[in-house]
């Protein structure tokens, strides 16, 4: 029987995951061959990064699409298929208006592979959010920065602010950036 879709998309936590952060790999396996049997794309959208995502599905993540960093890549059967990163000059001036406005707080910064923390903040902090770079390092001054591209700058604030933070930057930058809340 021919199914009404070409694809199945999901997000990870509070959709995909159960409340320990886990599934079902058996069943996920039989789904996922049955998807492939069909033609049918099984694709994770996502806030996280790839290496992250490629550790959540080890044994998956090349029968499968990506679409990761809030939209910045996306990946088909393990492959770069697209990308979207931000100006570096643009990213370090955000940081600085950030938190000249906000305060210091606990900031990543995300690169293909890798997502940097800043060394100001809290180790427990810090160790928890590497949780979801998948791959993490501490940097001391955003500056110093390597020359990757950057898809994604994740900011640790009160959610009320997305909005302002978004308004203000592309007021005087022709509107290069999105900020939301996240869960």
């Amino acid at each position: 029987m021919t199914l009404p879709f070409k694809a199945v998309a999901v997000d990870m936590d509070g959709t995909f995951l159960d409340d320990r952060k886990q599934f079902d790999h058996e069943q996920f396996d039989q789904l996922l061959t049955e998807f492939e049997k069909r033609g049918v794309h099984f694709i994770v959208a996502s806030g996280r990064p790839y290496v992250r995502l490629k550790q959540d599905f080890k044994g998956f993540a090349d029968r499968m699409d990506f679409v990761t960093l809030n939209g910045s890549r996306l990946i088909i059967k393990g492959k770069d298929a697209a990308s979207y990163p931000m100006n570096r000059a643009d990213v370090l001036e955000l940081l600085d208006d950030v938190q000249a406005k906000y305060g210091k707080m606990a900031t990543m910064v995300f690169q293909k592979d890798i997502a940097y923390l800043h060394s100001e903040i809290d180790k427990d902090e810090r160790d928890f959010l590497a949780y979801f770079a998948g791959n993490s390092d501490v940097i001391d001054d955003w500056n110093d920065l390597p020359e990757d591209d950057i898809y994604q700058i994740t900011f640790g604030m009160d959610s009320k602010h997305a909005a302002d933070v978004e308004e203000a930057f592309n007021k005087n930058h022709d509107n290069k950036i999105s900020a939301f809340a996240s869960a």
